[in-house]
């Protein structure tokens, strides 16, 4: 598969497992956080370093916050961490591997290949390319 999008596929699955098993975990704290917050009448956000109450029923949020974030973004977008685990990948030839991405040629000068990336790179020609061609205009 060139365009991988058997890879894009695992990480939407990945992103709407990540929302399936903290999302309503993470609901249920907040309502939990907010049950504790309606029901004592002398709730304090700060009550005197006591672990369980106060801030740090808001600092437990963050964990769940983060990986439902993450779930949502893999599940909708994605793209930033597709680019980033595919990027060693894209612009090699798929059968050896050889560095395509300045390669204008139809088929891979390694292993003879066809060449799926032609024409998507730039190909940069080094600048001493016009006198070494013979161009009279360069004084070569």
């Amino acid at each position: 598969m060139m365009d991988h999008s058997w890879f894009k596929l695992v990480l939407r699955l990945t992103g709407v497992l990540l929302l399936a098993l903290y999302l309503p975990a993470a609901l249920i704290y907040i309502a939990r956080v907010i049950e504790s917050v309606l029901r004592s009448d002398d709730f304090v956000f700060f009550n005197d370093g006591v672990v369980g109450g106060g801030v740090w029923m808001f600092v437990g949020f963050v964990p769940y916050f983060v990986v439902v974030l993450l779930g949502l973004y893999l599940t909708f977008d994605g793209r930033l961490f597709i680019k980033w685990c595919l990027r060693d990948i894209i612009g090699r030839c798929p059968t050896c591997g050889y560095d395509l991405r300045r390669s204008a040629e139809a088929i891979c000068p390694e292993c003879g290949s066809e060449n799926p990336y032609r024409g998507k790179f730039a190909a940069s020609k080094p600048s001493g390319a016009s006198a070494a061609s013979g161009n009279p205009a360069s004084g070569g």
